[in-house]
């Protein structure tokens, strides 16, 4: 069971929001149908698998490009899947037949097209982009019984530090890292990941420094800027310029030791010895792109100010920065996923009692009920002012509901009420911290 503290502010029953006058009875029904509302659709853009190659023929072209769109259904169905479900499963994904795959499309968009003559007619050879259809894609998990997941996270905003022999750079040219960042293609998933624009205002925001030392205060308006809630400060180096340095966690006497060489950096203006910054940085460049090229990385998390150090890694050859940047956004997909994805398992139902200060509380709760995978569904069994009583229906016991809902702002602890015989024990749902928030 989670700890939370009692001091909470959502689990202390409070009387409705000032205005609101509305009868007993059109209030159960607003909130009643407010539960019941389906989650939002802002997640209909993940079933989108775009750009897929695609080829096939016909004695028409409309034929060619339906032959090309059945043969290419299994790629796109694959590249779906795997964007939904966890490394761990990739290698329980089965071979779909192309009709079972086409079966689950919803809608196609041409991309490109070089439509020409073949031996059967005519020819489609282009790329077409998939929307599935995310209940047929639902059932079809379900009954290979692998665990999945649609919710999206909170974007993920990237600094790419470069550090060379001259210090970290960030905004300053050339930054080879921040380039292979801009230029890698991302596959789209679970979490969005953000790039800044290097505008002016991202230069006041934050330097350098302040990204490789975690400051929280600029690290937040930097997050702030581009609606982001999580920063990953991402710090490369070419492994001569990374030999013997933390380039992830920098100490203090690490950030002392580059403030002589950073100065005048960090405060903007352009001087000789940003030029000189320069030249090294290109230098450590086209070492990291012949050599061996070192990462290291922290997310931080803007709710609590705490920081999560990820793996570091390494890479070789003339790639090296583009294969660094994709293993990073891996790694942030599948962190995410490893606290989403909820494997199939029986159905429970637990009568739980929900505290709320004011309506749109209610609405939040809904909202992050129905983006929890492991609650299967809910519904109104009573409700006072400031207080519902629901029946939760979700996967395993109410302890393990207890340990995932954080990670979807919401809360589930046992209370205690009367004494001896009379005494019984009951689930509290409210709004709660999401995890590394501190409590109030």
């Amino acid at each position: 069971m989670i700890p939370i503290s009692p001091s909470r502010r959502p689990f202390r029953p409070a009387a409705p929001a000032a205005g609101i006058r509305l009868p007993a009875a059109a209030l159960a029904a607003l909130l009643a149908a407010l539960l019941f509302a389906g989650p939002a659709a802002a997640q209909s853009d993940i079933y989108w698998v775009r750009d897929v190659a695609a080829k096939g023929e016909g004695k028409t072209d409309r034929a060619a490009r339906t032959d090309a769109a059945l043969n290419a259904a299994p790629a796109a169905l694959e590249r779906l899947l795997r964007r939904l479900t966890s490394i761990r499963d990739r290698e329980f994904l089965p071979p779909v037949p192309p009709e079972r795959a086409r079966a689950m499309v919803r809608g196609l968009e041409v991309v490109r097209a070089k439509r020409q003559d073949s031996p059967g007619g005519r020819a489609f050879d282009g790329a077409l982009s998939y929307l599935f259809n995310p209940e047929a894609v639902a059932a079809f998990l379900k009954a290979e019984q692998l665990g999945w997941s649609a919710r999206r996270s909170d974007p993920v905003l990237v600094l790419p530090v470069w550090r060379g022999e001259g210090g970290a750079v960030l905004w300053d040219d050339p930054n080879p890292w921040r380039d292979a960042w801009t230029a890698t293609e991302r596959e789209p998933g679970l979490v969005p990941v953000v790039l800044p624009e290097g505008s002016l205002k991202d230069l006041q925001a934050i330097d350098a420094e302040q990204a490789v030392g975690r400051d929280a205060e600029a690290l937040a308006a930097i997050a702030r800027a581009y609606g982001a809630k999580q920063v990953l400060v991402a710090v490369a180096a070419a492994a001569a310029a990374a030999a013997g340095t933390d380039a992830g966690a920098d100490t203090e006497s690490d950030t002392e030791a580059d403030t002589e060489s950073d100065t005048e950096a960090d405060t903007g203006t352009t001087t000789g010895t940003a030029t000189e910054n320069d030249t090294e940085a290109a230098a450590g460049a086209a070492a990291g792109a012949q050599g061996s090229l070192t990462v290291s990385a922290a997310l931080f998390n803007l709710r609590s100010g705490a920081s999560e150090d990820l793996e570091p890694l390494t890479a070789e050859g003339e790639t090296a920065m583009a294969e660094a940047a994709t293993v990073l956004t891996g790694r942030l997909q599948e962190r995410w996923k490893d606290r989403v994805i909820v494997a199939e398992g029986p159905v429970s139902t637990t009568r739980v009692v929900l505290r709320f200060d004011d309506l749109a509380a209610w609405v939040r709760v809904r909202g992050n009920l129905a983006a929890a995978p492991s609650v299967t569904g809910h519904r109104v069994i009573a409700f006072s002012a400031g207080e519902a009583q629901l029946a939760l229906t979700h996967r395993g016991d109410a302890a393990a509901l207890a340990a995932r809902l954080p990670a979807f702002g919401l809360a589930l602890r046992q209370e205690s009420s009367g004494r001896g015989r009379k005494a019984k024990t009951f689930w509290v749902l409210g709004e709660g911290q999401r995890e590394g928030e501190p409590s109030e």
